[in-house]
């Protein structure tokens, strides 16, 4: 027979899936927040901050902004995000024009209802939650972000990037976290034409063809029904429409 949990770990149980719902809700819905009052976790990351992690963050965040916000406590410290944040700082000193561009009016962030140092469970739970659920991005999104990124000089590359080049689909992949079968699938997918769904414009002379068309099919039809020697009345009825079909047609 198996063995009940304790009551402190069905509390825990209970409290990290109402963690995991609210994270789920709250994802649809963000505000921003001046970034010196997004404080660092109250016991550090679990994982040690990789620096070139980091750069790499801040090479793209300069150009794309926050793709995906950092996640803070009612007061404001940090539960999931530590290296999108240590980028964010790294942008403000390197490049400080740039910084005020993307978070001049605040950092975009998830504020959850719990307080990191009254509950470090939950707020563990959470930051292992937020590397294993992330928001699906659509094909275009992640096109829009390629588009940004080879105009700041990351390439489509074959293979391992040389010194001095930067590899768009390896940027792509850190970025959004889609397994480079995902990443080709969108780089190889020729773009849409928006003309090509485009109507053509409606003016005088395209209402004038597509009448004298419409004019010319429907006559084709009254003559062959008229000459139809079985006459019935559904044959009769489709006859009468077509007459008042071309009626209303050459009062135009």
């Amino acid at each position: 027979m198996a063995r009940r949990p304790s009551p402190l770990k069905r509390e825990r149980t209970q409290r990290a899936e109402e963690i995991r719902a609210q994270y789920t809700e709250v994802a649809g819905t963000r505000e921003t927040l001046p970034f010196n009052q997004i404080n660092a976790r109250v016991n550090g990351d679990t994982r040690e901050l990789n620096e070139q992690h980091v750069i790499e963050l801040m090479e793209s965040v300069e150009i794309l902004g926050l793709i995906s916000p950092l996640t803070i406590d009612r007061e404001g410290t940090l539960l999931a995000g530590g290296h999108r944040r240590a980028a964010i700082q790294k942008l403000a000193e390197l490049n400080p024009s740039r910084y005020k561009d993307h978070f001049g009016e605040g950092v975009p962030v998830y504020r959850l209802d719990l307080i990191a140092s009254e509950a470090p469970v939950e707020a563990l739970q959470v930051e292992i939650e937020e590397n294993t659920q992330r928001r699906n991005y659509t094909a275009e999104e992640v096109k829009t972000a390629a588009k940004k990124l080879e105009a700041a000089g990351y390439e489509k590359l074959k293979g391992r990037p040389r010194e001095g080049q930067k590899s768009l689909k390896r940027a792509l992949q850190r970025i959004f976290k889609l397994s480079d079968r995902r990443i080709q699938s969108i780089l190889n997918t020729p773009e849409t034409d928006p003309q090509r769904h485009q109507p053509h414009p409606i003016n005088a002379q395209s209402v004038k063809t597509a009448k004298k068309r419409a004019v010319k099919h429907l006559y084709g039809l009254e003559s062959q029904l008229s000459q139809w020697s079985d006459s019935t009345p559904a044959h009769q009825d489709a006859l009468r429409k077509i007459r008042e079909a071309l009626e209303a047609l050459n009062k135009l």
